[in-house]
């Protein structure tokens, strides 16, 4: 099997000036909401529960090991990737496409399905 590389946030990725707020939940739950302080949070099963060092653990077996992450952009923007996680990641009700940056609005609700 290969080995899965540690996902990074690309070169656009920047910290942001204001503090972008989400909200995370999980089976309906809310999980909690969390503000962008950094460039970017990956959110996984299988990654450290750092979330001042951008990493945050969500321990689920429906998770991925690396599932999404939220990146904050130099233009100001934050987007959300789902980084081909199994079950799929929603904002605010829309499934997003994998692989695919996405913009999202201050106080998106994010669903890691």
């Amino acid at each position: 099997a290969m080995l899965e590389a540690a996902w990074r946030p690309p070169g656009w990725a920047s910290k942001p000036t204001g503090s972008p707020r989400f909200f995370i939940s999980k089976d309906g739950i809310d999980v909690g909401q969390l503000t962008l302080s950094d460039r970017a949070i990956l959110f996984g099963r299988k990654v450290p529960n750092e979330p001042e060092r951008g990493t945050v653990r969500l321990d689920h077996d429906s998770i991925s090991r690396q599932h999404a992450a939220v990146v904050h952009s130099f233009t100001g923007e934050t987007f959300v990737i789902d980084l081909g996680s199994r079950f799929g990641t929603t904002v605010d009700g829309e499934k997003l496409i994998p692989q695919k940056y996405t913009p999202i609005k201050d106080g998106a609700v994010v669903v890691f399905a």
